[in-house]
């Protein structure tokens, strides 16, 4: 068997050059990769015109300039020195493709000279790529056990959840949407972009209401152009993100067969892996369900344990532990939060018309009512008697007015309440926050009742 047939069965590229001889050695898997003849000699001028053509670089960067001769493995193995390296080697054509390979040379020594030189070259961009995913792997495991850590642990989980969906998705922006009430969802967390607040009726066509309805994930390409896109939600996602939204993932928050939620991952331009990136946000879903059905039983138990015994409304101790929690998180984050005081009109008149029963009955149904408007993250509280207090994390002073209108329009057409809203200014104590709230609440009753009073961050 001759040699030419022992390198031709080798799955790596062999290269064989003597020196002062115009012939090289060359097996198949070196001919195929430089897409030189199939049979015949190759010389090394040959051979020399397919690297000045090839080779890219010995380091790890696409961009570097191309090697020069005397840099080339094989002729440094010619001078007599033994070289192991990668490198870069692109593909001919219009787009080369790029791959990474394994190269050893070794000079060929014969009576204390340099006879010639032997290089081995082996295809590592498989191996490489492998690396890159299992590193990439990594990062999006640590990431989403980061989020559910911070869940369990009580901390912000709905941005940790967020946080890491855009770590693990490569996307420009991310966020969760939580159903407020039974005819809208609501942005309770985000990141790249601030889109806390912003609802999405469920009776509007939407992508979004689609994976919350199916409870199945849906991923569009070009997502602006799909006949179920949003374009006033598009809009406005792309403006806040500062970047031009071209793909978007939508994957659903379920437990049990309940959908909590639909995680949106929104991304601008090509580069975005798809399956690598639909993988980690199913698994990120996955766990943020069990996380947020966890959140959501301790919350229970703690309302249970913490709450008005009439209406269900948290008691004034759940409100002090709430409050204490949000306004060093707000002040952390620099994010606003508001907070309303609500208070029946004439409710002794009423209860002397329609009995204690009947009244009892009005502020169940109220309650009830605004509790279905409220989001998660909202406090409703029974400060006493007919008086209720809301805690509105992560809303100024307009949004906060414009909740207090729509509980306002939900009291019955026998009787009304008055409002007093009052937004944070980031320094004073929860105490003195409500009582701001409570001023413009006998503002609001001074001023003829049934109707809403607010004021922003007071003048320092």
């Amino acid at each position: 068997m001759s040699l030419q047939s022992i390198l031709d069965v080798l799955p790596f590229e062999v290269v064989v050059a003597a020196n002062h001889h115009p012939e090289v050695l060359i097996n198949r898997a070196a001919r195929r990769s430089g897409g030189l003849p199939e049979t015949g000699p190759i010389t090394l001028d040959q051979l020399n015109r397919v690297l000045e053509s090839q080779v890219v670089n010995l380091s790890h960067d696409e961009t570097g300039p191309a090697l020069q001769r005397r840099e080339w493995p094989l002729e440094i193995a010619l001078q007599g020195q033994a070289i192991d390296a990668e490198l870069l080697v692109a593909a001919g054509g219009p787009r080369p493709a790029v791959r990474q390979v394994a190269v050893h040379g070794r000079p060929l020594i014969h009576d204390g000279g340099v006879v010639g030189a032997v290089v081995t070259l082996e295809d590592t961009s498989e191996l490489h790529r492998a690396n890159r995913r299992l590193r990439r792997h990594n990062e999006q495991l640590t990431a989403i056990a980061r989020a559910v850590r911070a869940i369990l642990r009580g901390q912000d989980g709905r941005g940790a959840i967020t946080e890491a969906a855009r770590a693990v998705s490569g996307a420009a922006g991310t966020s969760l949407f939580e159903p407020s009430g039974p005819d809208e969802l609501v942005c309770t967390a985000s990141s790249g972009g601030d889109l806390v607040g912003m609802r999405v009726p469920l009776s509007r066509r939407s992508i979004l209401a689609e994976a919350y309805d199916t409870g199945r994930s849906i991923w569009v390409d070009q997502n602006h152009a799909d006949p179920r896109c949003d374009h006033q939600l598009h809009s406005v996602v792309t403006e806040r993100l500062g970047v031009p939204v071209t793909s978007g993932s939508w994957t659903p928050v379920v437990d049990a067969g309940r959908c909590l939620g639909v995680l949106i991952a929104s991304f601008a331009g090509d580069q975005v892996v798809r399956d690598e990136a639909e993988g980690a946000l199913s698994l990120l879903a996955d766990e943020a369900a069990l996380a947020l059905a966890h959140e959501r039983l301790v919350l229970e138990l703690e309302r249970l344990s913490s709450s008005d015994p009439l209406t269900g409304a948290v008691n004034r101790r759940s409100w002090d532990g709430a409050i204490n929690r949000e306004l060093p998180r707000a002040a952390r984050e620099a994010r606003p939060v508001s907070v309303l005081m609500v208070d029946f009109d004439h409710f002794k008149d009423y209860n002397d018309s329609h009995g204690h029963s009947a009244g009892d009955v009005l502020l169940r149904d109220a309650v009830r009512a605004w509790s279905d408007r409220l989001r998660p993250t909202d406090v409703l509280c029974r400060w006493g008697g007919d008086e209720f207090a809301v805690l509105l994390p992560g809303c100024g002073l307009a949004d906060a007015a414009s909740v207090a209108e729509e509980l306002r329009d939900m009291v019955l057409v026998d009787t009304s309440c008055s409002v007093g809203a009052a937004e944070w200014d980031g320094v004073e104590t929860g105490t003195a926050l409500l009582q701001r709230a409570d001023t413009l609440l006998y503002q609001a009753k001074s001023n003829g009742r049934d109707r809403v009073i607010g004021a922003g961050r007071p003048p320092l």
